[in-house]
């Protein structure tokens, strides 16, 4: 009799159990959607942060490259200036050295014709026998 009382203890204690036990199953599954919901967030959060990231990635290397061209077009103008500068000095050299040759010519013609002229002038007065005893006299005076 003591075991049959045992026994159905046993059986008692065995139904116990499983009945408490779907409740830890169910209990068991709300953790578990819990914590798969908690992991879905994280994933999410993970995905979230790494789009956010490469968008900011993104964006230095676009201001990065915005920034780059602005310095080309800054040194291509830069460029640009200083050969219109070595242009315009070139050009002011060119009209400077043209004046220079000009003024040398004229001068270079002028002497020759001044040159000329006292030539004529003196083989004009050897010529005339009065303008050389003017010489003379003038030659002697001096």
């Amino acid at each position: 009799a003591k075991r049959r009382i045992q026994q159905q203890k046993k059986r008692l204690e065995k139904a116990n159990k499983a009945e408490a036990q779907p409740d830890r199953r169910q209990d068991n599954d709300e953790e578990q959607e819990r914590q798969a919901e908690l992991l879905r967030r994280r994933a999410q959060d993970r995905v979230r942060q790494k789009v956010e990231a490469q968008r900011r990635h993104e964006e230095e290397l676009r201001q990065q490259a915005e920034l780059e061209e602005q310095q080309r077009a800054a040194n291509a103008e830069q460029e640009r200036q200083q050969l219109e500068a070595r242009r315009e000095q070139a050009r002011q050299r060119a009209i400077l050295r043209l004046r220079q040759e000009k003024e040398a010519e004229e001068k270079a013609r002028a002497d020759r014709q001044e040159a000329e002229l006292k030539a004529r002038e003196r083989k004009m007065m050897y010529k005339d026998p009065r303008k050389i005893a003017e010489l003379k006299c003038g030659e002697a005076s001096h």
